[in-house]
């Protein structure tokens, strides 16, 4: 005799809890999908850009000139390796960057001014010691 009150046997081929919560995960998967797609379509658009104001055609834009201090050539950076900056700091002149007068700008003009006339690394040390004095030597010249 069948007893109506009985649980059914699981149909063959699975059919059984966890197809039932693959089901469930699917539906949750779906609503945040739609969810997040209405949310994005409700969410403010960037703003067209404005029409910029018109310039008149006589305008010139303005030029800005400003010098780029410390460029040297490959040798004239490797010279100031060699020598102290005068301006009181006690660093190497190839990192010194002040400004004052005699200082590291003029000081790298100058071997720079000595490289470009293709003197020698002797040249170079008694011009840099005549102009600026013997401190003015890391290393004993050459």
């Amino acid at each position: 005799m069948a007893n109506d009150d009985s649980v059914p046997e699981p149909a063959p081929g699975g059919g059984g809890t966890g197809s039932y919560w693959a089901a469930v995960a699917g539906l949750v998967l779906l609503v945040g999908i739609v969810g997040f797609a209405l949310v994005r379509r409700q969410s403010p658009q960037p703003a067209e850009p404005r029409a910029s104001v018109e310039t008149p055609a006589a305008a010139e834009p303005t030029l800005i000139k400003a010098e780029v201090p410390g460029l040297l050539s490959p040798e004239a950076r490797i010279m100031t390796e060699r020598y102290r900056c005068v301006c009181g700091c006690d660093d190497r002149l190839s990192v010194c960057t002040c400004e004052n007068t005699p200082g590291s700008r003029d000081m790298k003009e100058y071997v720079e001014e000595l490289v470009t006339a293709h003197k020698s690394i002797r040249e170079i040390d008694r011009a840099m010691i005549e102009r600026y004095g013997e401190q003015v030597m890391f290393s004993e010249p050459e």
